[in-house]
């Protein structure tokens, strides 16, 4: 009975414990479509808000498809802290700096089972995510033939966050005990270059003094722990030790860990140093660091546009930054989650050198770093690896400037820094690094950030803002072959005669509808005559502007989309209206039929309009009214109707021409032989109407009705007129058509 109750005890403080201890959040996204990869466009993204003081984050992937008829795919995705993944193989240029070393990669099949990424102590903030299919299938698929597959994700985030962290005050003195390991949390100034940790006073249990044998982990943003930190220190001195910590992240909350083989009880204080912060309007300081204030942001209506400068009192401060050979500049500016990490960002580095000295012996090369971390304050130190470096020297003859360009950036404080230092090149093109004395030159930095790269994507191509879940992403449409981030790589590139080609063939094709309206016209069915018009002008100038070629290559002379209506409107009518004509229904059936047809088929190329359906259904319903007419017409004639003859020398070359262009549509048809499959299929569709439509009508109704009509109108008419002449004087129709006129 005594140790049930213990047991209960212990259950009941736990219970009581774990909600100040940790808590425990769960959020479910909805689900999202997943599309074959060809370009950043067929992503789909996610961004996850992990919570401050998170212990540990799992994000659950789940993929299916429907129905379930469908292969199952591999589904790739790809996880990254602060901005997007830059996606599978991307091309970028030489410039680009493209450090992602923490982007984690997963592999999953579409197969509806679940698979768990862990994140052991992560950053708080927002987590970025892109999923797609990796492998392409090439072959078109006609809606409505075969099944349309769709494939889903689904994902789940759960954090559990650690309630029992204490937060301190610098330039405080602190007592710890360390039995298991201690974490505590600060913050810091935005200047701030590094902190001082001093630990003394190291007790052990019984009271007496013992050497601070103490562990020192740290870590800027996030929880630390043995695996996961910025910097690790050993303090092994007898009475205290001073640990001089560099701040990497100036905003968030700084980590200190406290660890230790042994029960020891000491006294710890944090002080910090700093950079001396530099006045927009006074001179150059003479100080081995000076730190700028943030940047101040110019954003335009256009979505991504931002500006970087100084803006003091409603007025910009254009002045340059001034660099001496014993400083280093840092100038600090911020990228936003989810408002500048969807484009890029870029940087100019531009040196406003006097002529005077670029013609001296001694030249001045500037350097520059863009780190996303807070720099090492070191003069003239080299760029690390994480960081990306642009050098300019003033001994070139071109424009003294270097630029980099940063796609998707991460969110958080980025930082530039400015060095210089002096060279002497000899004959023999090596260089001796030289003082520069008093020498000075002046840097201006040109920071902006936009969609894809400044709005453009190298001429190749257009740059469009997708809207991805919660994300606004932009990315590069390219054309012609061109691919990569910014339409930059080549290596698939369609020579130009074959775009040339492809243009010539799938707009030359709609001429085969000219010989099919001129003998439209002359069988005078007019109505038809005009649709088959419509679709040969529409369809044509919709594949002169459509198609991946590059613009020089393209006629648009109406915006694409209004084109592409248009172009399926008048292919589906063209369909329906020759089938109403081969019918032998009343003139009135066949004037409501005439209406309502293409009345329907735009509301049906609203909904689908790549849909096989949307040839299906007006064709069984055309050969459906052919059927009813045609038997009626038979019954009543008791012979067969249309003669024999007709359907040896025009239903059946007709259908066999129509079946065979239906075959190439749904079944030949893919992205490599489009060019050849679908110029068949306008001219094979042109040509079958030739055969299927009716031939001139024998008895030819005038615009104003029969001639028996006329005369019962002009007997009523004339009736009432006692001076009229008789109706028997009127010997032709002639004479009587001119009356009426």
């Amino acid at each position: 009975m005594m140790l049930l109750r213990k047991t209960l005890i212990t259950i009941c403080l736990l219970l009581y414990s774990f909600p100040l201890c940790c808590s425990l959040s769960s959020i479910l996204y909805e689900t999202g479509y997943l599309q074959e990869y060809s370009s950043f466009r067929n992503v789909l993204p996610y961004m996850f808000s992990v919570p401050q003081d998170a212990k540990n984050a799992r994000i659950t992937f789940r993929s299916s498809h429907v129905p379930d008829s469908c292969d199952t795919r591999k589904v790739q995705i790809q996880l990254q802290y602060g901005s997007l993944p830059l996606g599978k193989n991307e091309t970028f240029p030489v410039s680009y700096y493209l450090d992602r070393g923490d982007v984690q990669e997963v592999n999953i099949q579409s197969d509806n089972k679940t698979t768990q990424v862990d994140l052991t102590h992560p950053l708080p903030g927002d987590w970025f995510a892109i999923a797609y299919i990796p492998d392409k299938d090439t072959k078109l698929r006609p809606k409505g033939l075969f099944p349309s597959c769709y494939y889903r994700l689904n994902v789940e985030l759960t954090s559990t966050v650690l309630n029992n962290i204490d937060s301190i005050h610098l330039h405080h003195n602190y007592q710890a005990r360390i039995s298991k390991p201690v974490i505590y949390r600060f913050n810091i100034l935005e200047t701030t270059s590094a902190y001082h940790v001093l630990v003394s006073g190291c007790t052990n249990v019984t009271g007496s003094t013992v050497s601070c044998l103490v562990d020192l982990i740290t870590r800027g943003q996030g929880i630390p722990d043995l695996h996961h930190y910025d910097n690790k220190y050993i303090c092994n001195d007898t009475d205290q030790c001073v640990i001089t910590v560099p701040v990497l992240y100036q905003y968030g909350h700084q980590y200190v860990m406290f660890t230790s083989s042994a029960d020891i009880t000491f006294t710890f204080n944090i002080s910090t140093s700093k950079c001396e912060s530099q006045d927009l309007t006074s001179g150059m300081l003479n100080d081995s660091c000076i730190m700028y204030p943030l940047m101040d942001r110019q954003e335009y209506q256009t979505v991504f546009k931002t500006k970087y400068m100084y803006i003091r009192n409603g007025t910009i401060v254009d002045k340059p930054y001034i660099l001496s050979e014993n400083s280093t500049l840092i100038v600090p500016y911020e990228i936003k989650s989810g408002i500048d990490n969807g484009g890029s960002v870029v940087l100019k580095v531009i040196v406003l050198a006097d002529p005077k000295v670029k013609d001296t012996d001694v030249k001045i090369l500037v350097r520059t770093c863009l780190h996303r971390t807070m720099p090492e304050r070191s003069v003239n130190s080299e760029c690390p690896p994480s960081a990306a470096q642009l050098s300019v020297n003033t001994s070139t003859s071109v424009v003294l400037q270097d630029s980099v360009i940063v796609p998707y950036p991460k969110a958080g404080t980025w930082f530039t820094t400015l060095s210089m230092s002096c060279f002497i090149a000899d004959t023999n093109t090596s260089v001796i690094a030289v003082s520069c004395g008093n020498r000075t030159v002046n840097v201006s930095l040109d920071i902006q950030s936009d969609r894809c790269v400044e709005g453009r994507c190298n001429d190749k191509g257009n740059c469009a803002v997708y809207l991805q879940g919660r994300l606004l992403v932009s990315t590069c449409v390219c054309h012609g072959g061109w691919s990569g981030y910014a339409c930059n790589d080549g290596s698939d590139l369609i020579p130009g005669h074959e775009q040339l080609t492809e243009l010539i063939l799938l707009t030359v094709s709609h001429v085969m509808f000219i010989p099919a309206v001129i003998l439209t016209l002359y069988r005078t069915h007019y109505v038809e005559a005009f649709v088959y018009f419509y679709t040969m002008f529409f369809s044509a100038f919709y594949h002169a502007c459509d198609g991946g070629r590059a613009d020089e290559y393209k006629y648009c002379i109406i915006n694409l989309s209004v084109l592409s209506f248009c172009d399926f409107l008048g292919s589906v009518t063209s369909i329906w209206v020759t089938l109403i004509a081969m019918t032998k229904l009343p003139r009135t059936i066949r004037s409501v039929l005439y209406t309502a047809g293409p009345l329907l088929i735009a509301m049906g190329i609203e909904l689908e309009r790549t849909s096989l359906y949307m040839f299906v259904v007006p064709g069984a319903l055309g050969v459906l009214f052919i059927a009813i007419s045609w038997a009626r017409n038979c019954y009543k004639r008791r012979k067969c109707y249309p003669p024999c003859k007709r359907y040896l020398l025009c239903l059946l070359p007709g259908l066999l021409i129509a079946g065979g262009g239906l075959c190439i549509f749904a079944f030949a048809e893919n992205n490599k032989n489009y060019k050849y499959t679908h110029s068949a299929w306008h001219m094979l569709m042109a040509t079958c109407t030739i055969f299927l439509l009716p031939p001139k009508p024998k008895k030819q109704e005038s615009l104003f009705g029969s001639n028996e009509g006329r005369r019962q109108c002009l007997t009523g008419c004339l009736a009432d007129d006692p001076n009229s002449t008789p109706l028997t004087s009127f010997r032709d129709t002639e004479s009587l058509e001119n009356l009426i006129i």
